[in-house]
This record gives structure tokens, sequence and C-alpha cells, in this order.
């Protein structure tokens, strides 16, 4: 459990929000038992030297977890997504394991009823991989009409249902950016570098948030601009502490 956690009355947590996982074991170090648990996704794929049996074993481990803790919310992400698809038209993201991605793939389908889709509400904020752009919403949806949080959640799971290509990178590319990380990308992709610019964030100029991963800090960084990134898991394996982010349910200490 996070020792900054402890300084919080667990009734008063929202939820849990933990960053990519990628192999890595320090989730156990940020879960805290008795709140909702939410995962941003990329459970594959590891940075570290992590041999594929470690992966597995630490994936499996999660879902066991999901199985005695019910609550907890786990969201797929750009290293689900390229096993999923990887014989459906699909595409290869960094470090995509060729050797394995067949049972990997299996592992995923397999466990999907434990999967939440790929956006989770809390409250007053969004939960995805990488965030939600105006750009990207607007392609799917239309202009954005003050939906809450739970509203955004709902829509874009039931894109995912139905058309997961629309949360590929070539399928939102606009090259006009120069690469493929324009504010186009779609929720498992969006670099939070992109998204601090002005006119991007979905809930600009609103008092809603978004809690995202998928781009590497060094801690949780809680920007002035409406977004939180959770992506430092790899802090472990650098011997500095690994953090989570809470949100704080209103009205409670």
């Amino acid at each position: 459990m996070d020792p900054e956690c402890l300084q919080i009355k667990t009734d008063a947590i929202a939820a849990n929000i933990i960053g990519d996982v990628h192999g890595r074991d320090a989730w156990i170090d940020v879960i805290i038992d008795g709140v909702r648990n939410v995962f941003v996704g990329d459970f594959f794929d590891p940075y570290q030297n992590i041999s594929f049996e470690d992966c597995r074993r630490n994936f499996l481990e999660i879902i066991a977890y999901k199985k005695t803790h019910p609550e907890t919310v786990l969201l797929y992400a750009d290293h689900e997504l390229h096993y999923l698809l990887y014989d459906k038209g699909g595409e290869i993201y960094s470090r995509f394991d060729s050797i394995h991605a067949i049972e990997i793939q299996d592992l995923l389908y397999d466990n999907e009823e434990y999967f939440n889709g790929v956006a989770y509400a809390a409250g007053d904020h969004l939960i995805t991989h990488a965030g939600v752009s105006r750009q990207w919403w607007g392609r799917y949806f239309g202009p954005y009409r003050d939906e809450t949080p739970e509203d955004i959640a709902n829509q874009i799971n039931n894109l995912w249902e139905i058309n997961k290509k629309a949360f590929m990178v070539r399928h939102n590319a606009v090259f006009d950016y120069g690469n493929y990380e324009g504010p186009t990308q779609s929720p498992l992709w969006l670099r939070s570098y992109i998204f601090e610019k002005q006119g991007v964030n979905l809930f600009e100029d609103t008092n809603y948030r978004q809690v995202f991963g998928h781009t590497q800090v060094p801690y949780v960084v809680d920007s002035p601009k409406g977004f939180i990134n959770v992506d430092c898991l790899g802090n472990k394996a650098l011997g500095k502490p690994v953090q989570s982010y809470q949100i704080i349910q209103q009205n409670k200490i």
C-alpha cells in the first residue's frame, strides 16, 4: 500500500488509480484494499528485462485480485489492443511480443469478463489509458455538449464494443501534425504533451478532470490544465518511490 495513502481514510477514497503495469509487480505497492482500484491498462510488453513467464504470472495475479475484489476496474490500453486485433487487421506497437502473441491474445480473451472497457468515470473524473481529446471525440460523437464523465465513458465503451479499430493509431492519424501523435489520436494513444495544448482536453473550461497514463513520468503529475498522469510504476526498478492517485469523495475528509 502506498504510504501516502495512509494519511487518507479509506472510506473517503472514491478510486485509487494505478498506472501502466507492463509486467511489473509494483502495483502491489500501491493497491489499497477496501477501495475501488482502477488500472489504466498496458499489462504486457515490459520495458525492463521481465520474462514472459513473469509477465503472464503478474497479469494473472491482477486477474485473481479482481476476482476477490470485484469492485476493481481493469481498462484496456494500446498494449492490449495490438494483441486483441493481432490476426484481425490490427497494427503492432512497440515491444510487441511476436513469440507469445497468440498466447497473450488468448489470455486477454479468456479473461475479458474481468475488464471494464477503455473508460471509467469516478465522480467528476474520467479515467482512460491516454486521455480523451476534443478532436477524437468530435470525429466519432460530434461536438462536446457538456456531457458528464459517466456519459463520456459509456459512449466510449459502447464504441469499443462495436469498433475497436476506431482506437487504432493509423485510423486517427492526421499528418498535418507531422507524426502519429497529434490531438486526433484515441484514448489509447494520445500523449500528455499534446493533451496540454489549448483546445485539446475534452473537458477544457469545465470542472471535470481526466486521469490517464501512457506517457512515463517520474511521479504522479497533477496538472493545472485539468489532468493527472499516473504512469510512474517504473520508478520501482529505479529505486524510487512508486505512487498512485486517489480521487477523494466529496464531503469526505
